[in-house]
């Protein structure tokens, strides 16, 4: 009978965590007996089997690795989903230490800060990044979701590996996942003894350094300590006229411990606390002249300034009110306990994470905005699965979700559009979400698998709070804001894969997704918000926006070929998008404030293609591209006299993206082997919105140029890199403000360059 003794000692006799995919299928097997025999299952610790990659060998792709979006570990090749798995060495090795660099490695991903992490997929996005707004890519930290953008970026640290999943994930992972998800996975305390680091350096006085340590102190039971250091200059060249601190942009600390604790063969339980404190001066915005010049000084007639350079488009342009500063805090604990019962392993995941903000800042919305915060998130969230190990060809996941969030807000703006202060006061905001679910796979002979997942999910969310505007001399105007909604949806999942013999599967699926609407500032008539009469009425079809939902069609395959040499996937795609949910403007007692509308519907329809060619052990080539044709079907921003967008492309959704890469590994013998390495992508142009003026500001097509070389030692135990990313030094438009004819935008990242160095033992 089949123990996690014999599993380990598969994974033990391999290096660096890897093992071959034969001792996994012999492990698997011994363990299906069991079952048929009815005999006891011991413990399997499917967490530890998912975050170990494998060893390239007869009957496994070279460089394929094992994931867990199914909630069950699996080859990438034999994964019937659009998923793109890095592992954590391979992340290194090409540089991505952030999780924007994300996006040099995914199809059809695109990632952006803005007021946190902006992630867009396959066209479909979200810009609403208050307490009351939503993510449309759920961002996972170890299955753990994170609903705050602003702090998914202090997670990327001493990760075993990340998974993208494209499209929406309506079934197994179902809170707002209309564009997909990201799971970052954590690296998890092994049996061995590790010590591991890396440090760089690169210009805008940039420092990395990350360091961890593995120890294990009893049988079944190990430790693991990490933290990292994530420091940078700003990109932003400041007026010459402001006399403001302007560095460093940030400034992070993390740190996490892990605890494993194998407590026999059928119980086995993980434990990880982290904390993160963030400093800067997140200073991110520069005058929207930079990038589009107003014609004959009409600020509301623009064209695109061709030849700026990056100097030119990096340049503020305007003074700051004050000395801004960042110093938010997050941190939080999780567990997760898995239990094997026999035909059935129950599994418990569950968390609390609190995220503070204390910030200073000067933005420019539509005119010099100054801007003082403090804003306190907590999250708990609880999930019970039970997975049937596949039985008879049955594999079945079902479960339970509770998500629970609860915050506060304060915005003070003083000089804002003529008024001395105006405030927005919120609190308590609270977020609700309840959901059961199921997805089942049948194998309906050795070749043919059909699945199918159901999710019931509803959603509550209220919020009560001040809009107010004061002026020296005269009475505060206060505008009662708030409400209460709630929604229920019921999303599912279809498909089937089919091997076309060992190294090729086909797959294909219908699935929906849905996100939970929300509501604006303003009341009901009528309406009581903590004790105050509702006096800033709206219409319930302006206050209350409705959940978006999308329902996606996707065939594919994937698999290798040439002995082993190519790997390569390939999808198509078609999406039914409905009540898109995208921000606009409306002046709200004199001021610009935030409103979010539904659109009417979208279609997305794409391919997307990832290739690996290794035709020697010394050449590798890497190809990803993604076609899209994501186009609005129906929609006027600004009702049945304003602009028709009907036909107009998605934000972030370039028709064609195209990224080619090669390394060249040399062999030195015994003084270990030098890896030179460059790639290269090329985009069409794509387009960001504001939908308030009925404008689509255009970024033309580009291309961004990455070189690195790396010397690993005998044994790799340590490496030197050094690298340069974006030589073409292209400043992109990622983000734009628009009001009444004055325009910020977020400009993306100039040339970096570096080296880093790093140690394992």
């Amino acid at each position: 009978m089949a123990s996690s003794r014999d599993l380990r000692a598969a994974m033990a006799s391999t290096d660096d965590g890897h093992f071959r995919k034969e001792a996994l299928t012999k492990y698997r097997a011994s363990v299906h007996k069991a079952l048929r025999t009815g005999g006891c299952l011991l413990a399997v610790s499917l967490a530890t089997v998912a975050h170990a990659q494998t060893a390239p060998d007869k009957a496994t792709a070279r460089d394929d690795i094992i994931v867990t979006a199914t909630r069950d570990p699996s080859l990438a090749s034999k994964t019937p989903l659009s998923i793109t798995a890095i592992g954590g060495d391979a992340l290194l090795k090409t540089g991505v230490t952030n999780p924007l660099g994300l996006a040099n490695e995914v199809p059809s991903l695109e990632i952006n800060r803005y007021y946190g992490l902006q992630i867009t997929i396959r066209g479909v996005s979200n810009t609403d990044t208050t307490a009351k707004g939503d993510p449309s890519a759920s961002f996972l930290l170890d299955g753990i979701y994170i609903a705050r953008p602003q702090a998914q970026e202090t997670s990327f640290f001493d990760v075993e590996r990340v998974e993208v999943l494209r499209g929406p994930q309506g079934t197994l992972y179902g809170r707002n996942s209309t564009a997909g998800v990201i799971n970052v996975i954590t690296k998890r305390p092994t049996d061995k003894f590790e010590v591991t680091g890396n440090v760089g350096y690169g210009n805008y006085d940039t420092i990395q350094a990350d360091a961890a340590i593995n120890v294990p102190v009893a049988e079944g039971i190990a430790f693991r300590l990490s933290g990292q250091l994530d420091r940078r200059d700003t990109f932003i060249i400041k007026a010459p006229t402001d006399s403001f601190k302007d560095n460093p942009f940030k400034d992070n600390r993390s740190i996490r411990l892990s605890g494993k604790f194998d407590f026999n063969d059928d119980v086995s339980l993980l434990l990880v606390g982290d904390y993160s404190n963030m400093r800067g001066i997140t200073q991110f915005n520069v005058l929207g002249d930079n990038f589009f010049a107003p014609v004959n000084g009409d600020p509301t007639n623009r064209l695109y300034v061709a030849d700026g350079s990056a100097d030119q488009r990096l340049r503020r342009g305007f003074n700051q009110a004050f000395d801004p500063y960042v110093n938010n805090a997050v941190y939080g604990v999780m567990g997760e306990l898995s239990w094997n019962l026999g035909p059935v392993t129950a599994t418990y995941l569950g968390s609390y994470r609190r995220l503070d903000v204390d910030e200073k800042t000067t933005d420019y919305l539509g005119g010099v905005s100054p801007t003082l915060t403090t804003q306190k998130y907590e999250q708990n969230s609880h999930e019970f699965r039970l997975a049937l190990n596949d039985v008879s060809g049955l594999k079945l996941q079902a479960g339970l979700m509770y998500f629970n969030e609860h915050s506060m807000q304060y915005y003070d703006q003083p000089n804002y559009y003529g008024f001395d202060h105006f405030i927005l006061d919120y609190g308590p905001t609270k977020a609700t979400s309840y959901a059961a679910f199921g997805q089942a796979t049948y194998s309906v002979t050795d070749r043919l698998r059909l699945t199918g997942g159901l999710r019931y999910t509803h959603d509550k969310k209220s919020q009560q709070g001040n809009v107010i505007f004061q002026i020296t001399g005269l009475p505060d105007t206060v505008l009662v804001s708030g409400t209460s909604v709630d929604f229920s949806k019921l999303t599912w999942r279809v498909g089937a894969d089919f091997d076309l013999d060992d190294r090729t599967m086909l797959f294909a699926s219908v699935a929906t997704g849905y996100k939970s609407g929300g509501f604006n500032d303003g009341c009901l008539a009528g309406s009581v918000i903590g004790g105050r009469a509702c006096n800033q009425p709206l219409p319930a079809s302006v206050l209350i926006y409705q959940p978006e939902e999308i329902t996606s069609y996707e065939g594919g395959i994937k698999g290798w070929f040439a002995d082993n040499a190519v790997r390569y996937s390939l999808s198509t795609f078609y999406y039914d998008y409905r009540n898109l949910q995208l921000n606009s403007t409306a002046f709200i007692g004199g001021a610009p404030t935030l409103l979010i509308q539904n659109a009417g519907k979208a279609k997305v329809f794409g391919v997307e293609a990832e290739a690996t060619l290794r035709p020697s052990p010394r050449n590798r080539f890497d190809l990803m591209a993604s076609f899209l044709d994501a186009k609005f079907r129906s929609y006027m921003p600004q009702g049945p006299s304003g602009p028709d967008f009907a036909g107009k492309p998605l934000d972030r959704s370039p028709g064609a993206s195209v990224t080619v890469g090669y390394t060249y590994t040399l062999p030195l013998g015994d003084a270990g082997s030098l890896d030179l390495g460059a790639r290269t992508k090329i985009s069409d142009s794509y387009v960001v919105s504001s939908y308030s003026s009925g404008i689509q500001w255009r970024q033309p097509a580009y291309t961004r140029t990455e070189v690195q070389a790396t010397y690993h030692a005998p044994g790799d135990r340590w490496y030197l890199q050094a690298y340069g990313r974006n030589l073409e030094n292209n400043v992109l438009l990622t983000a734009q403000t628009y009001i009444a004819g004055a325009m910020a935008v977020v400009p993306g990242d100039p040339l970096t360059y570096g080296v880093r160095a790093g140690f394992n033992f």
